[in-house]
């Protein structure tokens, strides 16, 4: 997998890119519709 900010190649399973530091998106496609959707892994509040 790529970073979609900087182009490097990163894990497959990154949320974050580890050389500038980019949230991943992903988009997942829905069967039913076949509309794209933008989701970007949740990040929990660690103050909460």
């Amino acid at each position: 997998m790529f970073c979609n900010n900087c182009g490097k190649g990163i894990p497959d399973d990154s949320n974050f890119c580890q050389y500038c530091g980019n949230t991943i998106k992903r988009v997942i496609k829905c069967n039913a519709c076949g509309k794209n959707w933008n989701r970007t892994p949740y990040i929990a509040d660690s103050a909460a």
